[in-house]
């Protein structure tokens, strides 16, 4: 049904309406880190299934990092989506997925930078 109008509860938890790709990409998705880059570079590699929501995702190759489950209780393996691992395939992004994998303060400060000129 159409969640629009208005008719998807509290748009939380077992109400949320999504775009259908589900998953955290770390283990502490409400906390600042810069453990999105370390999982991107996993040694074991990433591969392609069908997500919760139907559509196409990644997951870890073997056994996976886990996060708490989105309703608060449970957990959930860590994902990425294809736009994810394409930043594995370039050079030049691998790189930054590199640099910002060693190194937190560098990766937050070149993010402050260009959160600045976004906003």
């Amino acid at each position: 049904s159409n969640p629009w109008p208005g008719l998807c509860g509290t748009g939380k938890g077992a109400d949320a309406f999504t775009s259908g790709f589900e998953g955290p990409w770390t283990t502490t998705p409400t906390s600042w880190s810069n453990q999105y880059f370390h999982n991107l570079l996993i040694p074991h590699g990433w591969v392609v299934h069908k997500g919760p929501g139907g559509h196409n995702q990644w997951r870890v190759n073997g056994s996976t990092p886990v996060a708490p489950g989105p309703a608060g209780n449970g957990t959930q393996n860590i994902m990425m989506l294809t736009s994810d691992i394409a930043l594995l395939t370039d050079p030049s992004f691998l790189s930054l997925v590199k640099t910002y994998a060693a190194d937190q303060e560098r990766f937050g400060n070149d993010f402050a930078h260009a959160w600045y000129k976004l906003v």
